[in-house]
């Protein structure tokens, strides 16, 4: 719905998926683990963020369903 942007990032030591306002605003992250989580890309409906994760030790695509900062 290009209320947020998905990115990844390895600001917080690892790289994670994290979003951000599009209009601006602070970036929170979505998805939290030791591995190395990237690519992040939304579903058509705005609901679903996919990204590529080797947290099962190869390169998946995985999915999770994003909290925004604003719906909590």
């Amino acid at each position: 719905d290009g209320r947020f942007i998905a990115f990844d990032s390895n600001a917080a030591g690892t790289k994670d998926i994290w979003v951000i306002p599009s209009g601006g605003g602070a970036p929170s992250r979505v998805v939290t683990d030791p591995t190395h989580d990237c690519q992040p890309s939304w579903s058509a409906d705005g609901r679903l963020i996919y990204f590529n994760s080797n947290r099962d030790g190869g390169g998946r695509i995985w999915r999770i369903i994003c909290v925004c900062p604003t719906q909590i």
